[in-house]
């Protein structure tokens, strides 16, 4: 993630974010979802991109999921968060952009990919390699989690808080999505929108996409 700005804010804030959203229901029901796809029987691998403080990877493992997780992000505060929220993962700050260039602990194939809150700080060819990124470190028959604000059309836009704290975000629509989980081996087996406040006064359009890996 190029974005600087919207690195140094979340590390400014990792605790306070852990708190808001580690049981924050609508986000818990779409890992509900992704649970619904995993099987249940064997150890996954997990591949956790720009994991925040790995909140998917922790509740799954709530859940009796269980998984081998990797994580990174560009904020050394929610990376050390992730390590305490999954003490058994392995949690490294690293670049969601260079995927290609991972330590070689990292470098293997999984069996889920979450890229929870990384697609809306990327712009359309950003995104592009990450899903072509995403695909390259599936098994096949691999399972893919995405999340994204939506838009009408692709737009940009920097959101400042009350703090004065600043994100500049990315929307896209979910035919670029779908069209680009299509060109490398992904097949979108649901979507689920979702509605949510973010700045106390606007509604923001998540989607959240499912993708399982050609075998």
């Amino acid at each position: 993630m190029s974005n600087q700005l919207s690195v140094e804010t979340f590390d400014k804030f990792a605790i306070e974010y852990d708190q808001k959203y580690k049981n924050f229901r609508p986000y818990t029901e779409t890992y509900d979802k992704l649970g619904s796809l995993l099987s249940t029987d064997r150890l996954l691998s997990v591949l956790e991109i720009a994991c925040g403080p790995a909140h998917a990877s922790s509740y799954l493992i709530k859940q009796g999921f269980s998984l081998d997780v990797f994580g990174f992000d560009l904020a050394p505060n929610m990376v050390d968060l992730a390590r305490k929220n999954v003490p058994g993962g392995v949690f490294e700050v690293l670049d969601c952009q260079n995927l290609d260039s991972l330590p070689h602990s990292f470098q293997r194939k999984y069996d889920v990919v979450i890229c929870g809150f990384c697609v809306p700080y990327m712009n359309p060819s950003e995104c592009l390699k990450l899903v072509k990124d995403v695909s390259d470190a599936l098994k096949p028959g691999g399972i893919a989690y995405l999340s994204a604000i939506e838009g009408y059309q692709y737009y940009s836009e920097q959101k400042t808080s009350s703090s004065g704290d600043a994100v500049f975000m990315h929307h896209h629509t979910v035919g670029f999505l779908r069209d680009n989980f299509s060109k490398f081996g992904l097949d979108v087996v649901h979507i689920t929108r979702k509605n949510l406040t973010t700045d106390g006064s606007t509604d923001d359009s998540e989607v959240f996409l499912y993708a399982r890996m050609k075998r």
